[in-house]
């Protein structure tokens, strides 16, 4: 469920539940959970009342999850737009079953290297318009970024560089981070506006 905060912060939301199945159980879920936008415009408070569902999980791996009954589980959630991070696969190793699941269109930012990183999304409607990358160089050999807009909503698969690694990679990742949130400041000015 995806909730927006009172008309004095209007567009700034949470996302209040995470749906993360690493055993991908066959069970059928629940229905999408309700929820309410508020926004200001032209100093008048609205609130709009709307149902969407949207999941994130790390694969750890595409053909992996696959053979662990991934597909199978995406079908049965009923989710309008499903992220995925940390395919470790190229766009020529999707097969057209990874590519267009059970009606729901797919669409990747794989990395440069193969078997490393990589992000989906996955939508029951075609978005107006998808980005792949960030223009950055040093994140975008990595398919750390892909963004599908759908009218005024934007929706962001994004796979955060790991700094478990060594002093490099958190050097990487608190560097990442120090750009993403200006970046994503500026999305949401700019998508307010539109």
């Amino acid at each position: 469920m995806v909730t927006r905060t009172p008309p004095l912060q209007a567009h700034r939301f949470s996302v209040l539940r995470r749906n993360t199945a690493p055993a991908f159980p066959q069970e059928r879920t629940s229905q999408p959970s309700q929820g309410t936008c508020s926004y200001v415009h032209r100093g008048q408070s609205f609130a709009i009342s709307f149902a969407l569902r949207i999941i994130t999980l790390n694969l750890n791996g595409i053909r992996s999850a696959a053979t662990k009954g991934f597909f199978t589980w995406l079908a049965h959630q009923h989710a309008d737009v499903v992220c995925v991070q940390d395919l470790k696969a190229q766009t020529a190793e999707l097969s057209p079953s990874f590519q267009q699941p059970d009606g729901l269109h797919g669409y990747f930012h794989c990395a440069a290297k193969k078997g490393y990183g990589g992000v989906g999304i996955y939508t029951r409607r075609q978005p107006d318009h998808v980005q792949a990358g960030l223009g950055w160089p040093d994140i975008d050999t990595e398919g750390r970024y892909l963004r599908a807009d759908f009218g005024r909503l934007s929706v962001v698969s994004v796979y955060v560089p790991s700094g478990s690694a060594s002093e490099e990679r958190q050097a990487i990742k608190m560097n990442f981070l120090r750009r993403f949130l200006p970046h994503l400041r500026a999305l949401r000015a700019r998508r307010t506006v539109e």
